[in-house]
């Protein structure tokens, strides 16, 4: 997940948005890592669901996030600092609600990390963002707003197998 973030930070800012060329998308990440409850939920529309504090949390680490950075929780850091290669930056301590304060931190790059990106990616006046990533997101970008996506990740057994969160 985490070097998924990292790609997608270095591809948003190549994204042309075809009627406001002079917009830049920008993109808050937020990584958490715990357990989670996990199942698919509904009958004429199904969707697969994440629940429990880690996804809420995650959440929280993107909307209380900065634009094009990735913020991860204290968890994280230290599943990512145990594999060594990864780079952060201290954020400080932040209040969750129903949490209380935790340790941030932002993940800032990884050893020998050189993604490719298709720098011909245009974003047509009504066409959905979610077409261009994995996602199931319904945000649309028109005239007049502003061009941001926010992205969460939750780490857990059950996102290991390529599900995540838009």
């Amino acid at each position: 997940m985490a070097k998924l973030a990292l790609h997608l930070l270095k591809a948003v800012p190549l994204i042309k948005i075809q009627q406001r060329p002079d917009v830049t998308l920008r993109m808050r990440i937020g990584i958490h890592t715990g357990p989670v409850v996990a199942g698919v939920v509904g009958r004429k529309m199904p969707r697969y669901c994440l629940f429990g504090d880690t996804p809420a949390i995650a959440s929280k680490m993107e909307s209380s996030g900065v634009p094009n950075k990735i913020q991860i929780s204290e968890a994280t850091y230290g599943r990512l600092d145990a594999l060594s290669g990864f780079h952060f930056e201290s954020r400080g301590e932040m209040s969750i609600p129903g949490r209380g304060m935790m340790k941030t931190y932002f993940l800032t790059s990884l050893d020998n990390f050189a993604p490719v990106c298709n720098p011909r990616i245009h974003l047509s006046d009504k066409r959905p963002l979610s077409s261009l990533a994995i996602s199931n997101s319904s945000t649309t970008l028109l005239p007049g707003d502003d061009a941001q996506a926010s992205l969460f990740f939750v780490d857990s057994p059950a996102t290991r197998k390529g599900q995540f969160l838009v």
